[in-house]
């Protein structure tokens, strides 16, 4: 009797033991699929947050549209008799210069390293150009007289592998 006892106490013992390892392996799968969600939801946030950053950088390169002259008033002479020559003093074109963002870095220190490596791996004259009213700071390359010689330098750069991504844009003033 008392063997039968022993036996059945060994069986129930073997119970509960097991009954504890699958439950250990049950919180441990259990903790590595939340580590794996929890890895996976900050990947899709990152992914989002370098979208939306990356189409803001999109827009920001996008040509500001130019408001249209008004026509010039015409002047108080002419309505008394004095000959209307028809040509209104034209001021001077607006020479327009293009770069190439190649980079945008939170820190400036960040930005002006990069500058300076690119000028020197290029040769080309580099600048940091504040945006997002100093939130972020963006390195521009070189200085063109038109967009397409812009364009073709920054395929170059990009062909050569130079740069990762080379965007035309105007240079600021």
């Amino acid at each position: 009797m008392v063997g039968l006892l022993l036996a059945a106490v060994a069986v129930v013992g073997m119970g509960i033991a097991r009954s504890n390892a699958e439950k250990k392996r049950l919180a441990a799968v259990a903790h590595a699929d939340s580590l794996k969600a929890a890895v996976f939801a900050d990947s899709v946030s990152r992914v989002q947050r370098d979208s939306l950053r990356a189409d803001s950088l999109r827009a920001s390169l996008l040509p500001k549209p130019k408001p249209k002259p008004s026509p010039p008033a015409p002047s108080a002479s002419a309505g008394k008799g004095a000959p209307a020559t028809g040509a209104a003093p034209v001021a001077p074109a607006e020479t327009r210069h293009y770069g190439l963002a190649v980079g945008e870095f939170l820190d400036e220190d960040k930005a002006n390293s990069e500058k300076d490596r690119l000028a020197s791996s290029t040769g080309l004259p580099g600048r940091v150009v504040p945006i997002d009213k100093g939130a972020s700071f963006r390195v521009i390359l070189g200085s063109y007289d038109s967009r397409s010689a812009a364009e073709k330098a920054a395929g170059d750069l990009s062909g050569k592998g130079l740069v990762n991504e080379a965007q035309v844009t105007q240079l600021p003033k």
